[in-house]
């Protein structure tokens, strides 16, 4: 009896593990897979494949912190080509800032401004 209530215990928290693990990966595998592909089509043009990754349908679908780890991701690919510097992120605007290479300021805000903040 204790032997049968064991292994339904244990079956149990592998399905547990197998469902958590299979969401987690599938979802971070959605945003890696567009914000690669707006990199790989956008080298070197940094807006272009900003705008290419936010107005993909596929980008839209996700939720905020997805969002926020696939522009998180296209960023650094630019960051590691020197397309872009000094990259930092606002949790509480959802605003990531960075200098282009020639010194000018950017910024991708993933949430629309709210007016009524101040």
């Amino acid at each position: 009896m204790k032997k049968n209530i064991l292994i339904i215990i244990v079956s149990s928290l592998i399905i547990a593990c197998f469902i958590y693990f299979n969401y987690f990966y599938t979802n971070k595998g959605i945003s890696l897979k567009y914000c690669n592909i707006a990199y790989q089509n956008n080298k070197n043009d940094v807006n272009q494949g900003i705008k290419e990754c936010t107005n993909s349908k596929e980008f839209k679908e996700l939720n905020e912190k997805e969002q926020i780890n696939c522009m998180r991701d296209l960023l650094n690919e630019y960051l590691n080509t020197n397309k872009i510097k000094d990259l930092s992120y606002d949790e509480d605007g959802m605003l990531f800032s960075f200098k282009y290479e020639n010194g000018y300021l950017g910024g991708v805000k993933l949430k629309d401004f709210d007016p009524y903040m101040n």
